[in-house]
């Protein structure tokens, strides 16, 4: 996806995020609203917006929207960026764990990821 197009996706609920801070929180505030549950109400419209872009960029992409495709997705932003996941290596024995990717790829195929 090109820059221009991440900054149309996520640029807007950014901004529509800024004008809910500085709007819709004191207008639900104004009708009586705690400020607790006013904050959550413009925080959901905010994070609905970025599931939304999130979920429109993900198919401009040209990934369809079911689990296995979401699952591949997954696993080849994992294998190509790999990241440190919180969890203990699966194998203490260090002949088994020569490959530093080695507990990640065990992981997604611990959750039946497949590739």
């Amino acid at each position: 996806m090109p820059f221009w197009q991440s900054l149309i996706f996520f640029g807007v609920p950014t901004l529509l995020g800024v004008l809910c801070q500085y709007f819709l929180w004191p207008f639900f505030m104004g009708i009586g609203a705690s400020e607790e549950n006013a904050y959550y109400f413009q925080a959901l419209v905010v994070f609905v917006s970025l599931l939304t872009a999130s979920l429109v960029a993900y198919v401009v992409e040209g990934d369809s929207l079911d689990w296995s495709s979401f699952r591949h997705r997954c696993a080849r932003a994992l294998t190509h960026y790999p990241l440190t996941l919180p969890y203990p290596p699966l194998s203490t024995n260090k002949q088994t764990n020569t490959n530093k990717h080695e507990s990640q790829i065990l992981f997604l195929k611990r959750l039946g990821v497949r590739w």
